[in-house]
């Protein structure tokens, strides 16, 4: 099943998208259940899937406006420097010791189809693909054989970076409000037929920038999760943006960074396609 958060008409909800729709669970559950995360913390969206599949219509895709799939999310936990490289160079890092983590604030967060900002204190906003988890179940100190239990769905992450800021610190290249996008909808792993096979995609106007499966990450879905857990209690709607493999502008030759007017795709086939149109600030001179 597939799982989004949107808003129509000023009202923000959360549904089940099916084909070019989406059945709006807001009216019928918004009571109980005021968000998706609210849905999947009480372990709901089996019951909120079923009861969905049989409702008539739904709405068009195209009327809706996208939100960051978890809109309301308690952390974003991200994972730096997580792929190998594929043919690495002398000094090039090949194996390491432990995981790169960082916090992204949910305000740098934005849905599907909705702009992504360059700031004008920034010349060189970059693009980073990655498959986002979505954590279903609470826990601590979780094995990594029984992390998968806590996941309750896949999506698509971007982590936009402003490289120029983050040679200050990683907290302020990464957290420049609407830098980055998640989504277009969680796929509960039910969809999935191997969690190991993931392939994750960019392309810039077009032109593929990444392309690269997830056994190359240095610490796997299993181990993130095992290790975060050691760190915090993992909550539900939780996201972990799990890495990203070379490709990004930074590491080109000449590097290619995002302005206005860039169209950014980022994709996990199996799980969905995430796109944002890049604009300025409205701070230029």
């Amino acid at each position: 099943m597939r799982f989004a958060s949107f808003e129509i008409n000023d009202r923000a909800s959360y549904g089940l998208v099916r084909g070019d729709s989406i059945i709006d669970l807001g009216p019928e559950f918004g009571a109980r259940y005021p968000s998706l995360k609210a849905a999947i913390a009480d372990d709901a969206l089996s019951q909120l899937g079923a009861w969905a599949m049989d409702q008539p219509g739904g709405l068009a895709l195209s009327s809706i406006q996208y939100l960051p799939v978890i809109p309301d999310a308690d952390r974003v936990a991200c994972f730096g420097l997580n792929y190998r490289k594929r043919n690495p160079a002398g000094g090039d890092v090949t194996e390491m010791e432990f995981p790169t983590i960082f916090l992204k604030a949910s305000g740098a967060l934005v849905g599907h189809d909705q702009p992504m900002i360059k700031s004008v204190h920034s010349d060189c906003f970059d693009y980073e693909a990655e498959l986002g988890l979505i954590i279903g179940k609470p826990g601590r100190n979780i094995a990594k054989e029984n992390a998968l239990d806590h996941v309750a769905g896949f999506t698509c992450f971007n982590d936009g970076s402003m490289r120029d800021w983050q040679k200050h610190s990683t907290v302020a290249g990464k957290n420049f409000t609407a830098s980055s996008s998640v989504g277009p909808w969680m796929v509960t792993p039910d969809e999935i037929e191997n969690v190991d096979a993931f392939r994750v995609i960019s392309r810039l106007n077009g032109n593929e920038m990444q392309n690269d499966t997830i056994d190359m990450m240095f610490f796997s879905i299993t181990e993130q999760i095992e290790y975060l857990s050691k760190i915090m209690e993992l909550h539900p709607g939780d996201i972990i943006a799990t890495g990203s493999p070379e490709g990004s502008g930074g590491q080109r030759e000449p590097q290619v960074f995002m302005n206005p007017g860039d169209v950014i795709e980022i994709e996990v086939p199996g799980v969905g396609l995430l796109s944002n149109p890049i604009v300025g600030d409205g701070l230029e001179a």
